[in-house]
C-alpha cells in the first residue's frame, strides 16, 4: 500500500502467525479463467528492518485477476505459473 509519500510505504506479511491467505481459481466456462486472492495478513508502516511501532495489526486482502489469466505447470510439475493483469475492486 502507498500513500504516494516514498517514505510512507505499508507492507505486508503473508506467513505471520495469524495470516491467512488463500487462492482460487473460477473457470467461466468461456475458457477463461479468474484467480481470487483473499484472506487475512499482518503488516504495518514499513520502516526498512521492521514496522513502525503502533501501525501493525491485521488487514483484510481481497482481489481477483480477470483479464489475461493464464494458468500452466511449473516446470517441476508441481509449481502454478499464473500471468494475469490485476482488477483490484473499488
Amino acid at each position: 500500500m502507498f500513500s504516494g509519500n516514498n517514505n510512507d510505504n505499508w507492507t505486508f506479511d503473508f506467513e505471520h502467525t495469524g495470516a491467512k491467505v488463500y487462492l482460487q481459481t473460477v473457470d467461466n466456462d468461456a475458457g477463461d479463467v479468474d484467480i481470487h486472492i483473499f484472506g487475512t495478513v499482518f503488516g504495518g508502516k514499513d520502516t526498512g528492518p521492521g514496522y513502525k511501532v503502533g501501525t501493525t495489526g491485521f488487514w483484510d486482502l481481497d482481489f481477483t485477476y480477470t483479464d489475461g489469466v493464464s494458468i500452466g505447470i511449473g516446470t517441476d510439475g508441481k509449481s502454478l505459473k499464473v500471468a494475469a493483469d490485476p482488477l483490484i475492486p473499488a
